[in-house]
């Protein structure tokens, strides 16, 4: 990813932005790509956790304020657990028949008019355009685009849903079999993931993700504490929390379900 990835990624975004601006300003009935801003009780919970590293963000909060937040973490130790937990704080993108902007990318009017080869939205997008490019569209037809642009809207947005569930599915399933051979091994990685069943580990050496059963840990009781991502054992009060790095052997893989077992060596 270079310089010159990055100047095709801004005519991609100033060409989706224009198209949905023209419509806009002209009335016309469009398929927006939207993404609302994030919930408030999600966001107190972010916020609740950053407070341990003296940083904040306001609320209510713009994409600016991220943008800020993540150059404030740049290099430092905590970046990689506080881009993780900042991606679970966003919601999902989406596509709508309204027009609330698009709130990560800063865009009061957005939608997805350059891949009609691969997208639906986009070709439904380039029709209208060609359809009303040198005409208005009259109140009764515009209520009857509308209607159709939202049921296509809820159909897109469903199936982009489904194919990435497929699509995570797979890739599961390649990085189970990955590591088959792996078995008694052992790996540094960090922590993604805590739950009260366990936690999960990014493992550094290779692209692959595994759970750490909190019954295969067995020098205390641990609890979780769910605002602060961690678990806690009672006696020794011994801590794991997500970011934090740890050795890990791989104890076992389930290939029924896509699942890489992990023991806890110790924390690095």
């Amino acid at each position: 990813h270079n310089l010159a990835h990055e100047l095709i990624e801004e005519f991609m975004l100033a060409a989706n932005q224009f198209v949905a601006l023209n419509l806009h300003e002209r009335g016309i009935p469009c398929i927006h790509r939207i993404h609302e801003s994030p919930n408030p009780e999600r966001l107190a919970n972010f916020n609740e956790f950053i407070a341990s590293f003296g940083l904040k963000v306001p609320s209510p909060v713009r994409s600016t304020d991220f943008q800020a937040l993540l150059k404030k973490i740049q290099g430092r130790p905590e970046e990689r657990v506080v881009n993780t937990l900042l991606l679970r704080t966003m919601k999902k993108a989406r596509y709508s028949e309204s027009d609330p902007g698009h709130f990560c990318l800063g865009f009061p009017h957005y939608a997805h008019f350059t891949s009609p080869i691969r997208r639906y939205p986009d070709l439904l997008l380039h029709r209208i355009l060609k359809k009303y490019l040198k005409r208005t569209c009259p109140p009764k037809e515009k209520k009857v685009l509308l209607s159709k642009i939202a049921e296509i809207s809820e159909q897109s947005t469903q199936m982009e849903i489904q194919a990435m569930a497929i699509e995570r599915e797979v890739i599961d399933l390649r990085r189970a079999q990955f590591m088959m051979d792996k078995i008694g091994k052992t790996f540094h990685g960090i922590i993604t993931g805590v739950t009260g069943f366990g936690f999960f580990v990014g493992l550094e050496e290779v692209f692959v993700e595994g759970l750490v059963k909190i019954s295969s840990i067995m020098d205390d009781y641990y609890l979780f504490i769910e605002p602060e991502h961690r678990l806690i054992g009672q006696k020794r009060h011994r801590c794991f929390r997500i970011g934090d790095p740890v050795k890990v052997r791989v104890s076992g893989v389930d290939m029924g379900r896509k699942q890489i077992d992990l023991v806890v060596l110790g924390q690095v």
